[in-house]
């Protein structure tokens, strides 16, 4: 279904109506075009004001709890806790015709009350629940409030929740649940419609997922490192050539040239080699100067990112190199001098690439 703003749904529909009153098409011609759109959410004052307000008094909920809670038995307790999800999500539904804003501010607090209620459930009743079990269901609750609106700060919340999920079990076998929460995000990524910044929250989510597998195996910093590397090469190269159903390969090339960024910055530490006994005292250098090689030829397509890169290592080197050699005042005066000059040099390339971009080339 084709998303439009509000401003271009108004022309559309006025520009219908016109088409209706000069007998050009008939209403029933109409009704099915405007069918065949709808208006897109954009961040708007309302939105932020009821988004704040959800936040607000879900935190003044919190708030009031946490003051008084010695003061209920456990089953006042349990019955305010549901008893707050079931207004908040009933107020939700009740206004979900007239007032969408509305309801989605409700929205966002039933959200955080049903987030709550997990630990404080727990709390209540000694279950024996771990932190990545609770924000595992809270992800799934999540995930399940956002289908309701369609709305995608829920469903990137959601993600969140799930990254936070597997941070907290490095040390569980949890490859079932982190399988079944990929599959679920990405056939929902159709459903959504928002196929740029779900595309980039799902690839992050997978690459966590992958490090929780090497953490799980208590696997040497290197081979991890080497993996991202490999793979975001993988990522950035073949995105524009390999398209996968749903997938913008434009943001599948930005998380790759961040992955394999990310991961080449780590494997210009001698300490990484070491462990897994390459004790040759040369051989970061050696890859140190290969990938600065390697990312200004990059920075030479006007990317923006490996300029960093380039900034974060040498910036690194700069460290280590010099702070326990040099007077601390000029090695502030140099690491200073050092970020202008990397300041000015990503503006001057930030500006020659819209100027291109402006002349058509």
């Amino acid at each position: 279904m084709k998303k439009l703003s509000q401003r271009q749904y108004d022309f559309l529909e006025e520009t219908l109506r016109d088409q209706v009153a000069a007998t050009t098409i008939d209403e029933a011609t109409k009704e099915a075009i405007l069918t065949q759109v709808e208006v897109k959410d954009t961040l708007n004052f309302i939105r932020v004001l009821v988004t704040l307000g959800g936040v607000l008094i879900g935190l003044g909920f919190l708030t009031f709890i946490a003051t008084n809670w010695d003061l209920f038995n456990r089953w006042v307790k349990l019955l305010i806790i549901l008893g707050s999800l079931d207004i908040s999500l009933g107020a939700s539904y009740w206004t979900m015709k007239k007032n969408r804003l509305t309801s989605l501010g409700l929205m966002y607090l039933s959200a955080l009350i049903y987030g709550a209620g997990i630990f404080l459930v727990e709390q209540i009743f000694f279950i024996n629940l771990s932190l990545s079990t609770g924000f595992f269901v809270w992800a799934v609750g999540v995930f399940l409030l956002s289908s309701i609106h369609k709305d995608v700060l829920l469903f990137v919340f959601a993600h969140v929740l799930s990254a936070l999920f597997i941070f907290n079990s490095f040390n569980d076998v949890v490859y079932l649940q982190v399988v079944a929460i990929l599959t679920g995000l990405f056939f929902t990524n159709r459903f959504f419609g928002y196929p740029r910044l779900l595309t980039f929250g799902l690839l992050a989510l997978a690459e966590i997922s992958l490090l929780y597998v090497f953490a799980y195996a208590r696997s040497e910093a290197f081979y991890a490192f080497v993996t991202f590397f490999v793979l975001g090469n993988a990522m950035y190269h073949l995105a524009p050539r390999v398209k996968v159903a749903h997938l913008s390969p434009d943001m599948v090339s930005l998380a790759g040239l961040l992955t394999l960024s990310i991961a080449g910055f780590g494997l210009t530490f001698q300490a990484v080699y070491t462990d897994v006994n390459i004790r040759l005292a040369f051989i970061s250098w050696v890859f140190a100067i290969g990938f600065i090689g390697y990312l200004l030829y990059l920075a030479s397509k006007r990317l923006l990112i490996p300029i960093l890169a380039i900034a974060a290592v040498i910036t690194r080197y700069y460290f280590d190199t010099f702070y326990d050699s040099i007077d601390r005042s000029l090695f502030f005066v140099l690491g200073g001098l050092m970020l202008l000059a990397f300041g000015y040099y990503i503006e001057t390339v930030r500006r020659k690439g819209a100027q291109d971009a402006s002349l058509g080339t």
